[in-house]
């Protein structure tokens, strides 16, 4: 049972049981989301860019998309931490 990149389902790993490792897959999906998203846009809607930079639907979960979900989790945890902190009295 093959999963696109950005589909969360409680089974991540196919093995037909919900377990702690099953957990940290989710976590690690979550970690690539916005990296696997930029390289589905890229791949499917800018092919001059796909070709110069070889890029392959086999680069989820990559070096490029770990780059990217890096860059943008470094940014958006600070906004979110301190969203919290606004809302929380």
């Amino acid at each position: 049972m093959a999963i696109k990149p950005w589909e969360f389902v409680a089974d991540m790993n196919a093995d037909g049981v919900f377990t702690l490792s099953d957990i940290i897959e989710i976590f690690i999906q979550l970690f690539f989301l916005p990296g696997d998203s930029l390289l589905f846009l890229i791949l499917n809607y800018l092919p001059k860019v796909t070709e110069l930079f070889e890029l392959s639907y086999d680069d989820y979960h990559g070096m490029f998309a770990g780059i990217v979900s890096f860059i943008v989790w470094v940014f958006l945890i600070p906004i979110i931490v301190n969203g919290i902190k606004l809302l929380t009295p």
